[in-house]
């Protein structure tokens, strides 16, 4: 960079407009840039941009067919070859199909159904990926119903959130509903748990959609005012304060014959 007669401040700015695999290229150029490019202000810069990017048409394709090899595939929707790129989870050996369970920011999160257990973050572009450490928290999965995997990210504490709801079935009466809920910090590398204020039941292994760093899931919850005692809901978690919240599910007018 000191042999380069432009601006470091302007420099930050060209590479920050270029995408992930012609950054990828260039780290290799000098140690310089090679900082400049792993400067956690630059990648939040580079997210920004890439999101904000009208020409950003990059979607993920899951394969739920056991029969095929790829399970998921990056598709550029508007490419002239217009053909998906093949994405191979990093750790096929140890487990040959993972859950896609989201993807944000470029950073897409993988599990292992039917457990949430060998939870992955994986950067595609990079091909760089973190196999998340087991919670310290000890239960036995015998005692475990259901489990169900989310992702989110904090954008206050620039942080990666990754949530495990587990249903619990410890010989209690079906009508009452036992969850607890563990999340993932990426920044700080550790997990807590943290108290659910309404139990809720969701069957998903994974959550349904991530809006705004929020993942969802469709969900029930006990109302002894429904005849058939649940009421369905959807369940959001806010990775920013750690805390669920229920939401209504709109009603459909029936459709008349």
């Amino acid at each position: 960079m000191s042999a380069c007669d432009l601006p470091q401040d302007l420099i930050f700015e060209i590479l920050s407009r270029l995408p992930v695999k012609s950054l990828v290229h260039l780290k290799s150029v000098s140690k310089p840039w090679l900082a400049l490019i792993k400067n956690p202000n630059f990648i939040s810069l580079h997210l920004n941009r890439t999101a904000m990017n009208p020409n950003n048409d990059a979607v993920i394709i899951y394969s739920l067919s056991l029969s095929q090899h790829h399970i998921m595939s990056l598709l550029y929707v508007n490419s002239i070859d217009n053909k998906p790129i093949n994405l191979d989870h990093p750790l096929p050996q140890i487990f040959p199909r993972m859950d896609l369970v989201g993807s944000y920011n470029g950073i897409v999160c993988l599990s292992c159904p039917p457990n949430g257990r060998l939870i992955t973050l994986l950067n595609p572009a990079t091909r760089q990926y973190k196999v998340i450490q087991l919670s310290s928290t000890s239960y036995n999965l015998d005692d475990v119903y259901s489990v169900s995997v989310g992702f989110g990210f904090d954008p206050v504490a620039n942080d990666y959130k990754i949530v495990v709801i587990l249903h619990m079935n410890l010989e209690l009466p079906r009508e009452k509903i036992r969850v607890k809920v563990e999340v993932y910090s990426a920044k700080n590398d550790s997990w807590k748990m943290i108290e659910v204020e309404t139990p809720f039941f969701v069957s998903r292994t994974r959550c349904n959609a991530i809006l705004k760093g929020s993942p969802y899931w469709t969900g029930f919850i006990r109302d002894e005012e429904e005849v058939s005692g649940i009421r369905e809901v959807f369940v959001l978690f806010d990775p920013q304060n750690e805390v669920f919240g229920l939401c209504p599910v709109p009603e459909y007018p029936e459709q008349v014959s």
